[in-house]
């Protein structure tokens, strides 16, 4: 019997970054997602929103709708934890 198989890529360099302007908007990007991370924890565990709704409400602070729902994949990793606040 044949199994299937998945196959993943790994990649490993440097991220070179030609200007200032575009690693302040890379350094912003990642501070907000970082928010939105611990905001979709709060939103999800302490005050107990749908997914749908934190979804919609990091959408709009991301202004990306995967970017918001990363966020909840991750903020869902760190359910156990309690020193996301």
């Amino acid at each position: 019997m044949a199994r299937n198989t998945e196959e993943r890529v790994t990649v490993v360099g440097k991220l070179l970054i030609p200007d200032e302007i575009s690693a302040s908007r890379l350094l912003l990007l990642m501070r907000k997602f970082r928010d939105a991370v611990e905001i979709a924890h709060s939103l999800l565990y302490k005050k107990g929103l749908s997914e749908s709704e934190v979804k919609r409400r990091l959408t709009k602070y991301l202004s990306n709708a995967w970017y918001a729902y990363s966020a909840i994949k991750m903020a869902k990793l760190y359910r156990e934890q309690n020193a996301l606040s």
